[in-house]
């Protein structure tokens, strides 16, 4: 009988500390670099080696695509539901007109100086990629549908523009970082003809969004978070409890977004960027990518293979534990080596929380911050949930 008490405590625990993103089986170890959607079944995802995955059944199974190329792809993207492009290392450019059956390379990757980071079209013929080139960084622009391409000069030198994103036809955004003036971000308002160059006091920018409501949000090294409500005149600081490069951002809605970076990090605000609360899902690989169908449906990849996706926004299926939001609490470093400081608005009661489901350790908050000592645990992932009152909040942190 007690066995049987013991497993049920085990499984609560585990349905409890785990949210809605699940592995998928990706027949690669190859690591993942963009992912994007047609609809709720057709997807694709690409990445090193000429990795080019596709899945027909919402991703429960990937094929692996031949691609023509072993060079290493970093971004893809469709301008109709026949029409996509590919984008990757040494300029290699392929391109489909079958909805992704078949990719043909229009441009040879042979140049070893210049990296093609990022691919976007707002039609079937216009098109944009953001370049890191070893002398220059630029924005190459097609009006052909990817026939001929002209190279636009984003005015840093020794740059490297790693994302753009379009608002409309006409207003566009991009992202990179300058070894001569740091970061910077580039914007058009004539389809991408001219694009004024402002520096920022950051750490190097890996990914632009413009949400529904033209807000944009840029994320990078060191946690970095920017938004700006004013078309990037100005920007202001948002933050998450952690500390770790953020790859890429995605906004299926004005007000809820999601971010994926390193250790397994994925970040989701439900207020514009207000607050950004760390999701759990099992790996600590770096993931480079996110991409949502719609509000709850997404998926996030990265390296070695990784595909995870969820069918509920990455909350947790707990009842009890959907209810709270009153109360928060703040983890830092995240990730960590040897300890870390727990910050709650009031007193509350921790556990924290293994791989496995077991609770390792319990702690009473006594202060506002709470030092907790993790010599003496392993490295990997671990849970905190935190009780006060009726009130339960589950976080992630990691133990290098």
């Amino acid at each position: 009988m007690k066995k049987v008490v013991l497993f049920f405590i085990a499984f609560s625990i585990v349905k409890i500390t785990y949210s809605q993103w699940l592995s998928q089986t990706s027949n690669t170890v190859s690591n993942l670099n963009s992912v994007c959607f047609l609809n709720a079944d057709t997807g694709f995802t690409v990445g090193q080696s000429g990795t080019i995955l596709k899945t027909t059944n919402g991703g429960n199974d990937w094929t692996v695509l031949p691609s023509l190329t072993t060079n290493k792809l970093n971004s893809i993207c469709f301008a109709n539901s026949d029409v996509g492009y590919i984008v990757g290392d040494s300029g290699i450019i392929l391109k489909t007109i079958t909805g992704g059956n078949d990719w043909l390379i229009i441009q040879n990757g042979t140049n070893i100086y210049d990296a093609y980071c990022s691919v976007y079209f707002i039609n079937q013929d216009t098109g944009f990629i953001a370049e890191s080139y070893y002398e220059a960084g630029y924005i190459l622009k097609t009006i052909n549908g990817g026939n001929s391409w002209t190279s636009i000069p984003c005015g840093a030198s020794l740059s490297s523009v790693k994302s753009l994103h379009f608002y409309g036809s006409t207003i566009g955004i991009a992202v990179g970082y300058s070894y001569s003036i740091g970061s910077f971000i580039l914007k058009t308002i004539n389809c991408g003809d001219n694009w004024e160059l402002t520096n920022l006091n950051s750490p190097q920018l890996k990914s632009v969004y413009i949400a529904k409501d033209t807000s944009i949000y840029i994320v990078g090294e060191n946690n970095t978070i920017k938004k700006s409500t004013n078309g990037g005149d100005s920007w202001s600081n948002q933050y998450s409890s952690t500390n770790v490069v953020l790859n890429s951002i995605y906004f299926p809605a004005s007000d809820t977004g999601y971010i994926a970076g390193n250790n397994g990090t994925i970040l989701k605000t439900t207020n514009g960027g207000n607050n950004w609360n760390i999701q759990t899902n099992g790996t600590t690989n770096h993931l480079q990518s996110i991409y949502f169908i719609d509000a709850n449906t997404g998926f996030a990849v990265g390296d070695s293979g990784t595909i995870l996706k969820t069918t509920n926004g990455g909350i947790n299926t707990n009842v009890e534990n959907d209810k709270i939001r009153k109360t928060d609490i703040a983890i830092y470093p995240n990730p960590t080596n040897d300890k870390i400081e727990i910050e709650t608005p009031k007193k509350v009661n921790i556990e924290i929380i293994n791989a496995q489901g077991q609770i390792i350790e319990k702690v009473k908050t006594l202060n506002i911050k709470t030092m907790v000592d993790l010599t003496k645990y392993s490295s990997g992932v671990y849970i905190i949930k935190a009780k006060a009152d009726k009130e339960i909040i589950v976080k992630k942190f990691i133990k290098q």
